[in-house]
């Protein structure tokens, strides 16, 4: 699931990005290339590991399967999950600012302070334990129902379906294909995340 959270990158990337370039075909090969090297690791990883866990970090960081192993994955969670976090703040904070919705200031609060004392204060007891079960239930509500739910919003919006019905700017058939699979998936999404939301409790 947050090797395809590339979405919370995307509008700051826009921000960012030459005029020249096409956000379509980029995010599209991005993600082709980063499908493709997943199912490649990690078929190298449950061949090699006999019942893989669900987190094979705790299987190569246990020292079991030799020093070099538990070096890397130690450096994995330092490099990639560490990081990340203060990575993932200037993102979100690019996107407030950017959008308009408040200043850098502002953001810059919003996106570090806050979400670190938020985070100390709460980080006791089983209140994390709890919180990380239930995150990535609400990752998949942030990740896929809200760009979802956006991108509903806009195609069926009444300015957009005036437009969507010029044969100069785009095909009819082209607009009311993209509202299926639009509906579509957003059904799918309805009905997995009821699972999840099922099964947790």
């Amino acid at each position: 699931l947050f090797n395809y959270a590339i979405v919370t990158a995307v509008p700051s990337w826009l921000y960012e990005k030459a005029p020249d370039v096409k956000a379509e075909s980029a995010v599209g090969q991005s993600c082709l290339i980063s499908s493709i090297m997943y199912v490649i690791v990690g078929s190298f990883g449950a061949l090699s590991i006999p019942n893989v866990p669900p987190n094979v970090l705790s299987v190569l960081s246990s020292g079991n399967m030799g020093p070099v192993a538990s070096i890397f994955a130690s450096m994995f969670t330092f490099f990639i999950v560490g990081l990340g976090i203060p990575l993932f703040s200037v993102l979100i904070r690019l996107n407030l600012v950017g959008s308009g919705f408040c200043s850098e200031r502002v953001g810059q609060h919003l996106t570090t302070t806050l979400p670190w004392a938020i985070s100390w204060i709460l980080y006791q007891g089983e209140f994390v334990q709890i919180l990380m079960s239930w995150g990535g239930i609400l990752m998949s509500l942030i990740v896929f129902v809200a760009p979802l739910y956006l991108a509903c919003n806009v195609t069926f919006s009444s300015d957009v379906s005036k437009d969507a019905l010029d044969p100069s700017i785009v095909d009819q058939k082209a607009t009311r294909m993209e509202q299926v699979e639009l509906i579509l998936l957003s059904a799918v999404s309805a009905v997995v995340i009821s699972v999840a939301l099922f099964c947790q409790g």
